[in-house]
């Protein structure tokens, strides 16, 4: 949809251009700057923030799994902030469902049956801690034996 009105917006400035040629190539020229940095930015660019609070100063505890419907699981937990000068912005976190063979099983001998990265944008103060809640679908994952969870920060933002 953003295309289409892009692709409008240009028309119509190009269409302009017959009368006003500076002023229209002018609001095109910014109007590509603005699209490119946006395209950017969506893409990885980086403008330092995430720089400023180490993935190791993030920590997850009070993780609870609940199976909901099917294949889904409600997760909950805590997200602390231990940096001592920077508010967290948001973290993604990678869970993985692992199916082991019993309580005791050592980690590296259980299969992965899936793992998915989340994003919570939540704001978090310096030495804080906030509660979040999300919701993981592992559509098609067979459960043998005892389901273990291992999540992990892998990437922070701060404000």
């Amino acid at each position: 949809m953003q295309w289409v009105l892009f692709a409008i917006a240009i028309a119509a400035l190009l269409l302009a251009a017959t009368r006003f040629p500076k002023t229209a190539y002018g609001m095109l020229s910014a109007l590509l700057l603005v699209v490119g940095l946006l395209y950017w930015r969506s893409q990885g660019g980086t403008d330092g923030r995430e720089l400023l609070i180490p993935v190791a100063h993030v920590v997850i505890s009070d993780t609870v799994v609940t199976q909901a419907y099917r294949e889904s699981f409600n997760i909950s937990a805590r997200i602390t902030n231990n940096s001592e000068t920077h508010t967290l912005a948001e973290a993604t976190i990678e869970f993985a469902m692992l199916d082991c063979e019993s309580d005791t099983t050592d980690e590296s001998a259980c299969a992965i049956l899936g793992s998915k990265r989340r994003t919570i944008v939540i704001r978090i103060p310096p030495g804080q801690s906030r509660d979040f809640e999300d919701n993981l679908s592992f559509a098609g994952a067979k459960i043998r034996g005892h389901v273990r969870w291992r999540y992990s920060v892998v990437h922070t933002q701060a404000m």
